[in-house]
């Protein structure tokens, strides 16, 4: 397998499973119709503004943590895991970093 090959194959496995969890967003008192407004208004505006990030897995990166970001910061929610406690996201995405540099990583 060629370099470029391994490291997005790589990429594409830490990006594409989130290190084997997925993702669940809380915010205090809201609800599913909350929920599902703020989603897409990130949704859109993520894609809104794909073209600016270009292609190929830093694109998707990007768009990934652009939704992440508007989800957080703009709308007031936060990523928990199954049991209610928070995602260390900076872990999982210095994962992705080192898995694109061609670097092992292991998830929390």
């Amino acid at each position: 397998m060629s370099p470029v090959l391994r490291i997005a194959a790589v990429g594409m496995l830490v990006v594409g499973t989130g290190c084997a969890e997925r993702t669940l967003w809380d915010r205090p008192g809201a609800t599913e119709a909350d929920y599902r407004r703020d989603v897409y208004e990130c949704e859109r505006d993520a894609r809104m503004a794909t073209a600016s990030f270009g292609s190929g897995l830093f694109a998707m990166i990007e768009a990934q943590n652009f939704m992440r970001r508007c989800m957080t910061d703009a709308k007031g929610w936060r990523e928990v895991r199954a049991d209610g406690t928070p995602v260390n996201r900076s872990l999982i995405d210095q994962a992705v970093i080192a898995a694109a540099a061609g670097v092992t990583v292991f998830c929390q």
